[in-house]
């Protein structure tokens, strides 16, 4: 998803984004092996096809970024809701 700022400040879904031009945000999480293997293989996918790849911490922060067009999209695993709470907040007013 991304915002649209030139219309509203709705959120809209990214139509015609290419891969080679996109800006990814990846979570990394190290916490199981089968996590690690998981965002390994997508990295790995990923690193040579997109326009660069970038792994921020705060899953919050990435949702507002996405929402606001700095990233294109934001792929991570094992996700607890208080980690995406306040980014959902944020998202969403």
């Amino acid at each position: 998803l991304n915002s649209n700022e030139a219309q509203d400040d709705k959120i809209h879904k990214i139509e015609g984004i290419k891969l080679n031009e996109a800006l990814i945000n990846v979570g990394f999480p190290a916490v199981k092996d089968s996590t690690l293997r998981a965002s390994s293989r997508a990295v790995a996918a990923l690193a040579t096809k997109v326009r660069g790849l970038r792994m921020i911490a705060s899953a919050s922060q990435v949702m507002a970024w996405v929402a606001q067009g700095k990233l294109s999209a934001y792929i991570s695993w094992d996700l607890n809701a208080w980690d995406v709470a306040a980014g959902m907040v944020i998202v969403e007013e």
